[in-house]
């Protein structure tokens, strides 16, 4: 019986439920934005690992990264 639900369910999905690829919400995402992206990443893993400081070089580096990334 629960298959039964399961392969409705499925079927009903397959055939009413539209498919999108991938990067269909995301058209204008590109490499520059993903460089940007991963180095905000690096950025915080190292603010972070630092203790979350409040200012110096760390902290502006970040908020730099963020920045850019936001645009």
């Amino acid at each position: 019986m629960y298959y039964e639900i399961v392969y409705v369910l499925f079927s009903t999905a397959k055939l009413c439920i539209p498919e999108r690829s991938e990067n269909f919400l995301k058209f204008w995402w590109n490499e520059e934005l993903s460089l940007l992206k991963q180095a905000s990443i690096e950025s915080n893993k190292l603010w972070n690992a630092a203790g979350k400081p409040r200012s110096g070089p760390l902290f502006l580096k970040r908020q730099s990264c963020r920045a850019n990334v936001n645009v």
